[in-house]
């Protein structure tokens, strides 16, 4: 079984994800990332599907679409709730999580992972590390 690492970042206090989620997107249509595998997650995959919880395949538009359209509802938020986005292609998992932080995760050298990490250290924010086998 492949190794993993997971970076789990936390914003400076009296900040949130939200900004980095609106990053994410843009770097996702700069870098044409057309297929991300969307999960909604705890608890707003109640109200994004009709039954099951199913990975979805979006575009960066229609993700922020559909978060925008969830929100708007009051049916979840950013930051409040899980949303979980594969980056097809290149074996990263980045989790908008509902404690507020992101989680990414990947090959231990994967040089999306390293120079996110990078940033969230250029940034001040907390940051915890781990290794999955």
């Amino acid at each position: 079984m492949a190794q993993t690492r997971e970076i789990i970042v936390r914003p400076k206090p009296g900040e949130d994800i939200r900004g980095d989620f609106a990053r994410f997107l843009s770097l996702a249509s700069e870098r044409d990332w057309t297929r991300l595998k969307v999960l909604f997650g705890f608890a707003w995959g109640n109200y994004a599907y009709k039954a099951d919880w199913i990975e979805e395949v979006m575009s960066p538009t229609e993700l922020k679409e559909r978060v925008d359209a969830l929100e708007e509802n009051g049916d979840g938020a950013i930051g409040d709730d899980d949303l979980f986005v594969s980056i097809e292609g290149l074996g990263i998992q980045f989790t908008f999580c509902h404690e507020n932080d992101i989680h990414i995760e990947g090959s231990p050298h994967a040089p999306l992972l390293v120079s996110e990490l990078d940033r969230y250290r250029d940034l001040g924010w907390e940051i915890h590390e781990r290794t999955k086998n």
